[in-house]
């Protein structure tokens, strides 16, 4: 069976993440497997282009602020093209099975596909109700649906996303949970970190692209006023991103220099996950984190914002504490488990039991069966 997945690149993002998860483990003696990037851009390229099929539509190089234009410049003109035209741009080969594997331009192009007999899936990420960024590939709400009208199947990767587009679209769709390999993330836990003096005392990480809906500007706010009230820990943030200049300039500004460490992107984050004590999700929006399941697979304790995905992961609170999406909740939240151990120490319990819950080879029968 022919399978090709499409993304726009495969950069450091969650989707990315589990995409390059997926067809690295799928079984390569039953599925012949192309990925299609729109850019070929992103650290997880690597890591599949020995296991699969790598194709690419364009090659930006060049100063990383030239790449960004042009990225930007290249996704707004694609609004203007119809989706049968772009699918011949940009796939124009036939394939059994066709995924669009994130909203937006990946959506619109597989929508175009003039190859009736193949099957097509589109997978949803995102939050509808909250993050409309992908409606700009579409001229209107008409174009979209449209596009979305021609699949076979939509799959959710939380019960919320699920609701938010059936309210949306009006179209039935399912709830897949994303793959993770926790095996690989275990084995890569045991690794040492490079960095001395991050794990000294009691240490608060966050994972995730440095952008805006993350919410890493108000988790450094919530921070400062633990400090100011004479909580002593560390908060350590991994990964890059366009709000990596506004971070530091509120850890200049506040004097935060000594608790808190922008580590930057890391191919192995779990090394740093394994050895802190709490894991953070500051979001305002999320589809299902991958990085707060990962914490859970490695058995940390998570604090989480409510955002999509949350409650699947986490159940009301009882696998890891939710809080309301609010930046006092946040740091009522935080502060609860800092001051008492009790609850901490049961939050980590819980983390362990739940870890038991994802396991790769039950996820990958699931997505197969999707094929």
């Amino acid at each position: 069976m022919k399978l090709v997945f499409f993304i726009t690149t495969l950069l450091g993002g969650g989707a990315e993440k589990v995409l390059s998860d997926l067809v690295v483990n799928l079984d390569k003696s039953k599925y012949d497997i192309t990925v299609i990037t729109l850019f070929n851009k992103g650290v997880y390229i690597d890591k599949i282009k020995d296991k699969v099929k790598y194709r690419y539509v364009f090659n930006i190089k060049g100063p990383k602020i030239l790449d960004k234009i042009k990225y930007k410049l290249g996704i707004s003109y694609f609004r203007y093209f119809s989706p049968k035209f772009l699918w011949m741009f940009c796939v124009h080969r036939k394939y059994d099975v066709e995924v669009a594997f994130m909203e937006g331009i990946s959506t619109k192009i597989i929508s175009g596909s003039i190859n009736s007999k193949s099957k097509k899936l589109a997978w949803i990420h995102t939050d509808f109700n909250i993050n409309s960024e992908s409606n700009a590939q579409f001229h209107n709400f008409k174009d979209q649906f449209k596009s979305y009208s021609k699949f076979d199947k939509i799959i959710c990767v939380s019960n919320r996303t699920k609701e938010a587009f059936e309210e949306r679209f009006k179209i039935p769709v399912q709830v897949q949970y994303n793959i993770l390999n926790e095996h690989e993330i275990i084995a890569k836990s045991q690794e040492q970190p490079d960095e001395k003096g991050l794990f000294d005392k009691f240490t608060v990480i966050s994972v995730g692209r440095l952008t805006q809906e993350k919410g890493f500007d108000r988790l450094m706010h919530v921070h400062k006023k633990m400090i100011k009230e004479g909580f002593d820990y560390n908060l350590l943030i991994v990964g890059e991103g366009a709000e990596k200049i506004l971070l530091e300039k509120i850890i200049d500004e506040n004097g935060l220099n000594d608790s808190v460490k922008l580590l930057g992107f890391k191919t192995n984050p779990y090394k740093y996950m394994a050895r802190s004590d709490l894991f953070v999700c500051s979001s305002f929006v999320e589809g299902f984190s991958t990085a707060a399941t990962e914490a859970i697979i490695l058995g940390i304790p998570v604090l989480t914002t409510d955002c999509s995905g949350m409650h699947d992961l986490l159940g009301d609170s009882e696998y890891g504490l939710i809080t309301e999406n609010t930046e006092e909740a946040l740091y009522e939240g935080l502060k609860s488990l800092l001051e008492d151990k009790n609850k901490y120490i049961n939050y980590k319990n819980k983390a362990k039991e739940r870890s038991k819950f994802f396991t790769l080879s039950k996820r990958i029968e699931e997505i197969e069966k999707l094929f």
